[in-house]
């Protein structure tokens, strides 16, 4: 079942990148061995874009890299019908974060951090279950 669903997230962000053409490169994202936290990190310059996944009550990636200053957009797929999720981020001006909304549901958060450091990024409704780190770069 975990290869089933590490596969659809490899399909997931091979859709994402062709849909992106030539406008940045998609995340290089390591697979992560049981109980461990997966890393997606940007490649090459230009906007960022990520995709999360909420399924299963948590997030398919615990640990974001993204580079200082850069724009980034967060597509979160929220894959447990009728179970509100959300993704939230406690930036340095202030958190930013899309609507709870029962799955199945695709959303977009786009921002900017200017200040190198590392935030936690959580789901509202399940903050204990469902938590990562955005670790931006300077």
């Amino acid at each position: 079942m975990r290869r089933l669903r590490y596969s659809a997230t490899l399909l997931t962000l091979a859709l994402v990148a062709a849909a992106c053409g030539g406008g940045g490169a998609a995340p290089e994202t390591a697979p992560a061995p049981e109980g461990e936290a997966a890393t997606a990190t940007p490649a090459g310059d230009g906007p960022v874009e990520l995709t999360v996944v909420g399924e299963r009550v948590r997030f398919d990636v615990t640990e974001l890299r993204v580079p200082a200053g850069t724009p980034v957009t967060i597509t979160f797929i929220n894959k447990d019908a009728g179970i509100p999720h959300n993704i939230r981020i406690a930036g340095p001006s202030g958190a930013i974060a899309t609507e709870v909304e029962p799955g199945p549901v695709t959303q977009t958060l786009t921002f900017t951090i200017d200040e190198p450091g590392t935030y936690e990024f959580i789901c509202a409704v399940h903050p204990t279950q469902m938590v990562g780190q955005l670790i931006v770069e300077g």
